[in-house]
C-alpha cells in the first residue's frame, strides 16, 4: 500500500463517505462555475471583447470534470465502459499537466516558487544582483 497506509485507504471509497460526499460536490461546483465562465465568455465575445486564449482551458477543465463523473457513474452502473471513461480522464489530466507550463495557469506555479524562494532565502540585494552579470575580467 501507499507508504505501509494500505489500511486507511479503502479503493473505492464508499458513496456516503465524507471524502467521496465532499469530492461530489467540488465536482458539481466546479462545473456550475465553469459554466458561468463559458457564459460569460460568450457575451464577451458578442461585444467584442473577446479574447481568444484561456477558453482551451475552460474546455479542458469541462473535460476533465465530466469525465472524471461519467467515469464513477459508468463505474457504480457496473458498465465496462467505465475504464474507457477513466482513460479519457486520465488523458485529459495529463494534457492539463503537460500543458502548464505554456498556459494561463503557469502564473500559479511560477509566482508560488518566487514566492517560497523569497521566504527561504530573502531577497536578493539591486547591488549583488547587478554583481552577477559583471563580466569577471573587466
Amino acid at each position: 500500500g501507499l507508504l505501509g497506509l494500505s489500511w486507511a485507504f479503502a479503493s473505492p471509497l464508499p458513496q456516503l463517505d465524507p471524502v467521496k460526499l465532499a469530492a461530489n460536490v467540488a465536482a458539481f461546483t466546479l462545473l456550475l462555475g465553469l459554466w458561468h465562465f463559458w457564459r460569460r465568455r460568450r457575451s464577451e465575445r458578442r461585444r467584442r471583447r473577446f479574447l481568444p486564449q484561456g477558453g482551451h482551458i475552460l474546455a479542458l477543465f469541462f473535460g476533465i470534470t465530466l469525465s472524471g463523473l461519467a467515469a464513477q457513474w459508468l463505474r457504480l452502473a457496473g458498465m465496462p465502459v467505465a475504464c474507457a471513461a477513466y482513460t479519457v480522464h486520465l488523458a485529459l489530466v495529463w494534457a492539463l499537466f503537460a500543458g502548464l507550463p505554456w498556459s494561463p495557469l503557469a502564473h500559479l506555479v511560477y509566482r508560488t516558487l518566487a514566492l517560497y524562494h523569497v521566504r527561504r532565502y530573502g531577497r536578493c540585494r539591486p547591488d549583488a544582483a547587478a554583481a552577477l552579470f559583471v563580466p569577471k575580467d573587466i
